[in-house]
């Protein structure tokens, strides 16, 4: 799914599969999916308002494809009296017909995932060798077992592996090529929102790995239910997965194992126990995870936008998972209630909206809170005087926020505030590998090891 596709054939509505229209469907990874028709489909009134769940289509060699969440955009008519319509894609579902959003269920799904073979850099080559003086040539290899591990509601997940290799005897050139998927299984069929939702998940915390955007190259989902038959034989149609990215794969070219800021060698361990810890907490940590990855995934030019997302991920990471209370409830009603007392009557409903968060840490209370449990020495490189730091937070966060004119000359300008925004990031990234089971020891034994590769730009004493 990492190349441009173009698909030709006939497609109509669920409830109208006698009303078929000819038209193109076009895929690329980062423009998205565009469906363009000969014509417009039958019983719909206003093209405006038109927003169908699914299109169902059959391309010119005979594929089946659905077409989930599409919208259309824009009608046009040419003089000799040729009419087009032309429909945006959300997901495009190649191999197989759903005619409603909650037919769309699944038992498995396999992706192949730019820079997973590096990070878990495990081989099943034994022995490669030439001997020159006898010409002969051995090659040894056996598949690597997989790595299972548990997601949440009974999800199985594994890491596995693949080889492939020519067929054929008559050959002058042999090549194997082993190749890393994740896997997701379940013995209940599970909806299409949440089998990718697992997919996502794990995809975040490979770009957390490394440090960088991270995507598919390929998903294919499985419904046991579903039977093709091919040549009088039934089988199970494999479903290959389309969608979006904002990622530009021309620039991304996989890494080498020491590259990322950790690999499944580092974790090995308690990887089972890292990875189920990631997944069990996904309901609370997924708007952190957002926030943080989001510069990752939407690289470009740099913005206040990025670091008020960052600012905004750790205020609501230490909300969710540090104590949000400065005072007990009771003893904060009671402070609010004297306060509130004090004051003239027509001001107490105004002062009671005002005081009505009181009770949570400021910031500046939970910059110094996390600051403190990752303290090691590339930390104190990173923020070599923690005060300031928080202080550039703090008045950059409330001036990009709010615009207010006398906050301006406490803010950093957007040139420094890149470099604020990265040790910010850094001090997300290590609450949140603390949160899921890595030792402050190995965080910082990461970071030591990626001071150079990874952090050297923010580096103040070197």
């Amino acid at each position: 799914m990492d190349t441009k596709q173009t698909f030709k054939g006939h497609w109509f509505l669920p409830d109208y599969p006698e009303s078929q229209l000819t038209g193109t469907l076009t895929f690329d990874p980062e423009m998205g999916i565009e469906l363009e028709l000969l014509g417009i489909f039958e019983n719909v009134k206003r093209l405006a308002d038109h927003e169908p769940e699914i299109i169902l289509g059959f391309t010119s060699n005979g594929k089946k494809i659905t077409l989930y969440r599409c919208f259309a955009t824009s009608r046009t008519s040419s003089f000799l009296g040729m009419e087009t319509t032309t429909y945006k894609i959300i997901y495009l579902l190649k191999g197989a017909h759903f005619e409603t959003p909650t037919s769309l269920q699944f038992h498995s799904l396999r992706a192949s995932v730019h820079n997973l073979g590096p990070w878990i850099d495990i081989t099943g080559f034994r022995t490669v060798k030439f001997d020159d003086k006898l010409k002969q040539g051995l090659v040894e290899y056996e598949i690597p077992p997989a790595i299972e591990f548990t997601t949440m509601d009974s999800i199985l997940g594994k890491l596995d592996f693949d080889v492939s290799y020519p067929i054929s005897r008559y050959t002058n050139k042999v090549e194997l090529e082993q190749t890393s998927t994740v896997v997701f299984k379940s013995e209940l069929a599970v909806p299409f929102k949440d089998m990718m939702g697992y997919y996502f998940h794990f995809q975040d915390f490979l770009t957390l790995a490394a440090f960088e955007a991270t995507f598919p190259l390929s998903i294919e989902l499985v419904n046991n239910c579903l039977k093709d038959k091919v040549l009088g034989t039934e089988r199970t149609p494999l479903i290959e997965v389309y969608f979006k990215h904002s990622i530009r794969f021309s620039d991304k070219k996989p890494k080498i194992s020491r590259q990322f800021l950790f690999n499944y060698k580092d974790i090995e361990t308690n990887f089972t126990k890292i990875i189920g810890k990631w997944f069990s907490i996904k309901a609370l940590s997924k708007p952190v995870v957002g926030l943080l990855l989001d510069g990752f995934y939407n690289s470009g030019s740099f913005s206040e936008n990025n670091f008020l997302n960052t600012a905004q991920g750790v205020e609501t990471f230490h909300r969710r998972f540090r104590n949000n209370r400065v005072f007990s409830k009771a003893d904060y009603k009671k402070r609010m209630n004297a306060i509130i007392d004090s004051v003239d009557s027509e001001y107490k409903e105004w002062l009671k909206a005002k005081l009505q968060f009181g009770y949570e840490p400021t910031l500046h209370q939970r910059l110094e809170e996390l600051i403190e449990e990752q303290s090691n020495e590339t930390i104190a490189k990173i923020v070599s005087d923690k005060d300031q730091f928080i202080r550039d937070v703090k008045n950059s966060r409330n001036y990009y926020i709010h615009y207010n004119p006398e906050l301006k000359k406490k803010a950093l300008d957007v040139s420094d505030l890149y470099y604020i925004n990265e040790k910010l990031r850094i001090i997300l990234t290590c609450s949140l590998l603390s949160e899921v089971g890595f030792t402050q020891e190995q965080i910082a034994s990461l970071l030591r090891r990626n001071e150079w590769y990874l952090f050297n730009h923010i580096l103040e004493s070197k």
